[in-house]
């Protein structure tokens, strides 16, 4: 399956959630990946996910205005990270994170928490013009990627080579301790379909 996606950082949650509703977007629920990424050459990114209710391998060919995305569903996380062992496949980092996903039209969009961090949001689709609709139907604005590590930015944090992430985290904030915790709370008791 190949979908063209764009993210964005700048919006407000309550008043998106909102919007998606009043657009006649349906929450599917909120769910917890468990992600590899794996070490790829440059303008390859590659991963597996294990989603709760499904298994996905993907392949992302960096491409402007839009990444190029290849994906298929497996049916055997573990047996899937030792094929890509036995080949030699480096991981990069493995990490958590919450997904709260809502649908229509065959565009889904989400809500992305990693642990202690303001969620983004993303918008998929078949097409671009699928996109760009439902971006101008929710009010949102084609944003510049970030390539900052977010926990050192906000937090202070030097997590050196180990990017490693799971919701039971056991580094500490520098700076900004009491938006940090109060996120991780937030996140720490949301409901998970898949758990």
């Amino acid at each position: 399956m190949q979908e063209i996606e764009r993210r964005y950082y700048t919006f407000d949650e309550i008043e998106l959630k909102a919007k998606l509703a009043k657009n006649g977007f349906v929450s599917k629920g909120a769910y917890k990946f468990r992600i590899v990424q794996y070490k790829m050459p440059k303008g390859f990114r590659f991963r597996i996910r294990d989603e709760g209710t499904k298994i996905t391998c993907t392949l992302k060919k960096e491409k402007k205005p839009f990444d190029i995305e290849y994906e298929v569903i497996v049916n055997d996380f573990k047996i899937l990270e030792q094929m890509l062992k036995l080949l030699k496949f480096k991981p990069l980092y493995v990490f958590e994170k919450i997904r709260e996903i809502y649908t229509v039209d065959g565009v889904e969009c989400v809500f992305d928490h990693l642990p202690a961090m303001q969620p983004w949001f993303e918008i998929e689709a078949k097409t671009t013009s699928l996109l760009s609709k439902y971006e101008s139907l929710l009010g949102l604005k084609k944003e510049p990627d970030r390539d900052i590590d977010p926990y050192k930015h906000f937090y202070g944090i030097n997590r050196g080579k180990n990017k490693n992430l799971s919701f039971a985290l056991k580094i500490k904030p520098k700076k900004d301790i009491s938006t940090f915790y109060k996120i991780l709370k937030k996140q720490q008791t949301m409901h998970l379909v898949n758990e």
